[in-house]
C-alpha cells in the first residue's frame, strides 16, 4: 500500500482514545502509528513485545505501557 496517498491531519483524532488490540506488529501497528501521528491518545494490546523493544515504551510520552 502506498501511504503517500493517504492524508493526514495531525490534529484530526485529538482529545481521542484508541484501544488497538494486536498493536505491536503488521496491520496492528500501521493502525496504531496512523492513530497516533493524527493525535490520539494511542493504548495497544498484544500477546508479544515487537523484537528489540523490551522495557521501552512503544509510544514515548502518551504510552500506557505498564
Amino acid at each position: 500500500m502506498n501511504t503517500s496517498t493517504i492524508s493526514s491531519d495531525a490534529n484530526e483524532f485529538a482529545g481521542k482514545r484508541v484501544l488497538v488490540t494486536g498493536g505491536t506488529k503488521g496491520a496492528g501497528k500501521a493502525i496504531a502509528d496512523r492513530f497516533q501521528q493524527g493525535g490520539a491518545t494511542v493504548i495497544i494490546t498484544a500477546r508479544l513485545r515487537p523484537d528489540g523493544k523490551d522495557g521501552q515504551p512503544l509510544y514515548p510520552g502518551g504510552c500506557l505501557d505498564r
